[in-house]
């Protein structure tokens, strides 16, 4: 009897702790890779939800939209746009919050300066082949999600 007490004492311990560890609104529940093993990689644009409405990137005159996120912090963005052909190669700077829940990002202007940090992007969804974040702009927020490739 005290061995099936201890086993349900440590089953409800137990889902208690991972239904709370979700350190991001669409998950994962949980992971056994750090959030900068995860994010490490380069991730292609599937859709953007405006308004709660889906588009895909040519809805948006969107070609491509490329992130790439390198261990020490560094990337590159690459954008390429349907109309005239315009591609956006920007080389970039990145970094979480203290707690992991955010990201921004900056832009380098030229050869050796910086561009002002981004305000932090919510992290909704951080998975080995998803990045979900939501970018506020001048409208609102826009959800941005990407595919590992």
């Amino acid at each position: 009897m005290k061995k099936i007490f201890t086993i349900v004492i440590v089953i409800i311990v137990s889902s208690f702790l991972f239904s709370s560890c979700n350190k991001y609104e669409e998950g994962p529940a949980i992971s056994f890779f750090s959030p900068k093993n995860r994010i490490t990689g380069t991730f292609t644009l599937e859709n953007v939800i405006i308004d709660e409405k889906i588009y895909i990137p040519e809805d948006l005159n969107i070609k491509e939209d490329t992130r790439i996120f390198n261990k020490n912090g560094t990337g590159e963005r690459i954008i390429k746009m349907l109309v005239e052909s315009n591609v956006s190669n920007q080389i970039l700077e990145w970094e979480f919050d203290d707690k992991k829940e955010h990201i921004r990002e900056r832009k380098k202007i030229d050869d050796e300066t910086w561009g002002t940090w981004t305000s932090y992007y919510t992290i909704l969804r951080l998975t080995k082949k998803e990045l979900w974040i939501l970018v506020p702009d001048e409208d609102g927020q826009k959800e941005y999600h990407y595919k590992k490739q």
